[in-house]
């Protein structure tokens, strides 16, 4: 299955946009890697805008808030920075590297833009934290 989505995003720009549009993560943001590794960083720079596109128009139709749309940018970028520099260096050490620091320059970057973003981090983690309790209640008390 992996190989025949490799190369159909393989046979050309229409085909791979195609499924960076799918807004589907494992498969647009592996369409996104696999041409950046393979085609270099402005066809994948290209794809990433291509993925962006579903966010945008939900956005400017009020679908979407900006912490939605902050947030597929930094998820794209996690993904795209560390395939490039795969390609550039050849080293999976440098490749890992990177992508530690985009995921972490990208939680800062989306914290620091986006104060919608961290509200909803903390209202997920209020929730969270007050199902937790309940939960535990529910599993020692299954009456």
């Amino acid at each position: 299955m992996m190989r025949a989505l490799a190369e159909f995003t393989m046979r050309g720009r229409l085909q791979a946009s195609i499924l960076a549009l799918l807004s589907v993560p494992l498969i647009s943001h592996g369409a996104i890697a696999l041409v950046a590794l393979r085609k270099g960083s402005r066809e994948g720079l290209l794809m990433v805008l291509v993925a962006l596109v579903p966010t945008l128009v939900g956005w400017a139709m009020g679908r979407a808030d900006k912490a939605i749309l902050v947030m597929s940018l930094l998820g794209l970028f996690v993904i795209y920075v560390p395939a490039v520099c795969l390609r550039a260096t050849q080293s999976w050490a440098f490749a890992l590297q990177s992508a530690l620091l985009a995921a972490i320059a990208g939680v800062l970057l989306g914290i620091t833009v986006s104060a919608e973003l961290l509200d909803m981090f903390a209202q997920m983690v209020e929730r969270l934290s007050s199902a937790a309790p309940s939960s535990a209640a529910q599993v020692a008390n299954p009456d």
